[in-house]
């Protein structure tokens, strides 16, 4: 779980997936304002995931939360956790 303290609250993911990613820049390479985009987004996060919760269900439409950080020693390759918003 990641919980980010906000004034308005806490919001709390759900952790679904641990991915070793390109080094794409993901706001660049998918529009997240269309719904097929993040189905390709999602897809390619499984795709590439070293941990995945498959006892999770994960729709276009939640809210993700994407923590990308670097992976060994290697440009090419990111770290992604990555999350949805719980209701919780």
């Amino acid at each position: 779980t990641i919980i980010i303290h906000t004034q308005a609250g806490d919001l709390n993911y759900r952790i679904f997936a641990v991915s070793r990613f390109s080094d794409v820049f993901i706001p660049e390479e998918y529009d997240f304002s269309d719904l097929e985009e993040v189905e390709r987004y999602l897809k390619d996060i499984k795709d590439s995931s070293i941990n995945f919760r498959g006892d999770m269900e994960v729709a276009a439409n939640d809210k993700v939360l994407t923590l990308s950080t670097c992976y060994t020693n290697q440009d090419a390759v990111r770290l992604l956790v990555v999350g949805i918003l719980s209701e919780e």
